[in-house]
């Protein structure tokens, strides 16, 4: 027969082993859930990224995307919190010479020349859900462009970053795990409370929990597979037929990655012979009719004013405005066309209307500019200055005495004329997306 003691010893001995079973399901739970908690954790917190160093090396970049990947960084360091867009549709830009300013960047370079850091710029555009980023930069005659979407998200390094779907999934799976591991937690701290006040009477249900944990960590977990459509590019078509363009039209060429560049331009400069209109002007005396007065006069005589002068004569000077091209009247006689380079002068009798530009002595161009044609008209009855109207007479008449100024007026000739001059052409092919 058994002894008391025997049997003490006995009870003693089972609950030293449910003991050691219950702790050793313990450290095997606490094994499983520990990579949890070591798993990838997206810092905020900013890694020097006040300024980007640049090496003397990188200084001299050769390639329009490594400088355009350079102006891209600078700018997502630039665009702090304070500085972002505040409402959609909103706009803010920094050019390169910003960037240089706030020693975030240097000057760039592409073949060794230096980019321009007026015209090379970033422009940071707010969406409804992030940002539009457009990188521009010009460098000699070349220029190139990047477009992304960047936003305030859980993994940026500084303020924004460039989108990334790859670790918004890790992000999404790692806040998945963290509720996990919660739930579990709280399991293991419920376990431990039920199996210290039941451990001698339920030796059956820690066996089927130790089963459960062991079936648990067996379990994969599965990540979701998110199957995108896979955008292409296609080949470049031909290249279009030249058309004439400004010379301040600017090339662009695309990277051959690049799903924002669509279309690519080219520029040819070429030295052509072409016509261009060019004027030259001359001036030429006429008389400005002034006024006129109603009154008594000597009979026998017509009279004129001129720069305030009174004249007498015998003929009808006032003829001469009215006077058809190239017409003879009883006062006036056409005597022809004369060319000369100065302005012919009023004076005796003689009469002068202009008729146009003499380029019977230019070349292709005239550099001391043409001669000039005009009408010549000569009046047949002199002309005597007198005092009055009434001056050396008896027998008087009412008569219009007319008053005239000498006035000068500027004519202008155009002449086409054939210059040396840049003209350029420009030439386009495009390329599609495709699925």
């Amino acid at each position: 027969m058994y002894t008391e003691d025997y049997i003490h010893n006995g009870i003693f001995a089972r609950r030293l082993i449910l003991k050691v079973i219950l702790i050793l399901s313990i450290v095997i739970l606490i094994i499983w859930l520990l990579p949890k908690f070591i798993s990838y954790k997206p810092s905020n917190k900013s890694k020097n990224t006040t300024s980007i160093k640049v090496s003397e090396k990188n200084v001299s970049a050769n390639s329009m995307k490594e400088s355009l990947q350079k102006l891209k960084d600078a700018a997502i360091i630039y665009y702090k919190k304070e500085k972002l867009p505040k409402k959609e549709g909103d706009i803010e830009l920094v050019t390169l010479k910003q960037l240089i300013k706030d020693k975030i960047l240097t000057e760039l370079y592409v073949n060794n020349k230096k980019c321009d850091i007026n015209k090379s710029y970033a422009k940071l555009t707010k969406l409804k859900d992030d940002y539009l980023l457009k990188v521009f930069i010009t460098c000699e005659s070349k220029t190139d462009y990047l477009l992304i979407h960047v936003g305030e998200y859980d993994y940026c390094a500084s303020t924004i970053c460039e989108k990334d779907s790859i670790k918004e999934e890790l992000i999404k799976d790692n806040k998945k795990d963290d509720k996990e591991t919660l739930f579990a937690d709280n399991s293991k701290n419920n376990i431990v409370e039920e199996n210290n006040t039941i451990i001698e009477e339920k030796e059956e249900n820690h066996i089927k929990k130790d089963e459960s944990i062991e079936k648990d960590k067996d379990k994969e977990i599965q990540v979701p597979v998110i199957n995108k459509p896979t955008i292409k590019l296609s080949k470049f078509s031909s290249w279009s037929s030249e058309i004439k363009t400004s010379c301040n039209t600017q090339e662009i060429t695309c990277d051959i990655n690049d799903k924002n560049c669509l279309k690519e331009v080219k520029v040819t400069k070429r030295i052509e012979e072409t016509t261009i209109p060019k004027n030259y002007t001359t001036n030429s005396l006429v008389l400005k009719f002034t006024g006129n007065i109603y009154t008594s006069v000597c009979k026998n005589y017509n009279y004129v004013t001129i720069q305030g002068s009174t004249y007498r004569t015998l003929g009808n000077y006032d003829e001469i405005l009215t006077l058809p091209p190239k017409t003879s009247t009883n006062s006036w006689s056409y005597k022809g066309i004369i060319s000369t380079s100065v302005t012919p002068s009023f004076g005796g009798n003689k009469f002068y209307k202009f008729i146009g530009a003499d380029y019977s002595n230019c070349s292709h161009t005239c550099s001391n500019g043409p001669k000039y044609y005009y009408d010549l008209y000569e009046y047949n009855y002199g002309l005597a200055k007198v005092s009055s109207v009434t001056e050396g007479c008896n027998i008087y008449n009412s008569k219009n005495v007319n008053s005239y100024n000498i006035a000068k007026q500027v004519q202008t000739v155009t002449r086409n004329e054939k210059v040396n001059k840049e003209v350029c052409y420009m030439t386009t092919r495009t390329r599609k997306l495709i699925n």
